[in-house]
């Protein structure tokens, strides 16, 4: 009897170190499945990592008021509510627009927050006193700066259709859009090119700066892939991100487009998924496209 519990005693700790290594051998059949499937394991975490971030918006912004309908809630401080309520109609519009172009279900409002000064953006988001821009989308909100701010107009009609054809709604709803949908499974240079691509196709509208014309040395697709947020040149990079968008959707049709929006939708890895898709290694069709922009003279 005493052997028997002395064998039991010796038994214990390899019984408690089997039992611990039952989550890493799980987490370990995850990868490996994950691997063996070509899927994007990062992305799993992704709902995780947005509300993390958008817990600090939450507190900053927990006393403002809002307005909102089924599809969009727009917070707001001292701001005169006719603007208001013309961002609240316009996002409206382009969610259910989008929403449908891409299948795309949400069972709640998104939220916009309407900055009233350039001072309070900067302090949200920490920039130096030479950062700005009229539209971000951060954690799970787009922030939008108040329009009569940066928008010149003698009425309230000419603001309406100035902000109707160069707010940034359409582009930063793209963000949040792809950010669900796709689980964030697709590089940056991606979201912005698809971003401009829609923001084109809704407001007609095309960002272009006389730097970033892609009459100049290009960025090379591992500089993309790698360094977007880092380049030197933005604008260009902005530029490149978009034309590149448009021509896989001239050169190769909507169709291969919607296949790899179901690809990176599954969770397959992005050039995977674009290889898919096309047919073609990305970094090939990127090369193709550099030699179209030069043969045509795309700017």
């Amino acid at each position: 009897m005493a052997l028997h519990q002395e064998d039991n005693q010796s038994k214990k700790p390899f019984l408690w170190i089997a039992i611990s290594m039952i989550p890493i051998l799980i987490i370990l059949g995850f990868v490996y499945s994950s691997y063996h499937n070509q899927k994007n394991i990062t992305s799993y975490a992704q709902p995780a990592v947005r509300v993390a971030v958008d817990t600090s918006a939450k507190n900053f912004f927990r006393n403002w008021d809002v307005v909102t309908n089924d599809t969009v809630s727009v917070q707001y401080q001292d701001t005169d509510i006719a603007e208001i309520h013309m961002v609240l109609e316009y996002a409206t519009e382009i969610r259910a627009a989008l929403d449908d172009k891409y299948n795309f279900y949400y069972n709640k409002p998104i939220s916009i927050v309407v900055i009233p000064s350039r001072e309070i953006m900067r302090e949200f988001f920490k920039w130096d006193t030479h950062t700005s821009a009229v539209g971000v989308f951060y954690g799970n909100r787009i922030f939008v700066l108040q329009p009569s701010l940066w928008i010149e107009a003698d009425s309230f009609d000419e603001l309406e259709l100035e902000f109707r054809a160069n707010g940034p709604i359409a582009h930063e709803y793209m963000h949040l859009l792809l950010d669900h949908k796709l689980h964030n499974n697709f590089p940056r240079w991606f979201t912005e090119g698809v971003a401009q691509y829609e923001e084109f196709i809704y407001q007609e509208y095309e960002w272009i700066e006389e730097v970033g014309t892609l009459d100049r040395e290009l960025y090379k697709y591992y500089e993309m892939k790698d360094q977007f947020d880092r380049l030197q040149n933005q604008p260009l990079a902005y530029r490149q991100s978009f034309k590149f968008i448009e021509y896989l959707m001239e050169r190769y049709g909507e169709e291969r487009y919607w296949q790899l929006i179901g690809e990176l939708e599954k969770r397959v890895h992005f050039e995977q998924a674009f290889f898919n898709a096309y047919d073609k290694e990305l970094y090939e069709v990127w090369g193709d496209w550099t030699k179209y922009v030069k043969a045509f003279e795309i700017r």
